[in-house]
């Protein structure tokens, strides 16, 4: 008789760097009965076009065309009936898969992936974690910002809104169409804006490099706040 056991966890969305990376594999190896002869693969999608494949963290470690982060990989560790999948997702989060004969060596397997990774989680886990509800958010800031927008531009150019006693200016709605632009972009790119997986194997140099995108959207937010507080602020000083 043969016995299989599966064991499967989605994971947070995270950011590490490459020799973090390469720890965990080593870490997932080493809980295999003999780490020295377990099979390695891990995959890196550069590119929809392009997939590099090595047969160790050494090879990983030494490539010079490796992109300055990753999103996208996938990770096969085996030996005998024993094997661990680990995998970055293009929607959702990842996810950590063991199979074995041993319920514990499962167990132990995926506990150990959730504990070093449960410590280098990403500032926005928890939307990552449900992207159906981000995917709203953002159609839903989209939506304010249009009508936003719209408000601002019949106001100004046509006639004012009733109970204000100026229209709003023409740059004030302007300022309100890139925030739909941009939020219209991260929706569209979230696995770029918001991976559920980030191994950075080079460091941006600068802060505005490194937190770009986390600054892109304080920044929009921030903006249609204020652009909405100045209409409301409009109609109750009337």
């Amino acid at each position: 008789m043969k016995r299989s056991i599966a064991r499967e966890k989605r994971l947070p969305a995270f950011k590490i760097d490459s020799s973090e990376f390469c720890l965990l594999v080593d870490k997932l190896i080493a809980t295999f009965p003999d780490p020295k002869t377990v099979h390695q693969s891990i995959d890196v999608n550069v590119s929809e076009q392009e997939t590099l494949s090595f047969k160790n963290t050494s090879e990983f470690q030494s490539c010079a065309i490796l992109p300055e982060s990753i999103t996208r990989f996938y990770i096969y560790l085996s030996q005998d009936s024993q094997s661990i999948i680990l995998r970055s997702s293009e929607y959702g989060t990842g996810s950590v898969h063991a199979n074995g004969e041993s319920e514990a060596w499962c167990a132990g397997a995926v506990e150990v992936t959730l504990s070093f990774l449960n410590q280098h989680k990403a500032w926005y886990h928890i939307m990552a974690a449900q992207p159906s509800i981000v995917r709203a958010l953002i159609l839903s800031i989209f939506t304010i910002s249009a009508l936003v927008a719209a408000i601002s531009l019949f106001s100004a150019l046509i006639t004012p809104i009733q109970g204000l006693e100026k229209p709003m200016s023409v740059s004030a709605s302007v300022g309100v169409i890139p925030l739909s632009i941009i939020f219209t972009i991260i929706l569209a790119n979230q696995n770029r804006f918001l991976p559920s997986a980030r191994v950075v194997v080079r460091r941006k140099e600068g802060f505005i490099r490194r937190h770009s995108t986390e600054i892109m959207l304080m920044a929009s937010l921030i903006g249609l706040m204020l652009e909405l507080f100045n209409i409301f602020a409009k109609y109750i000083s009337k």
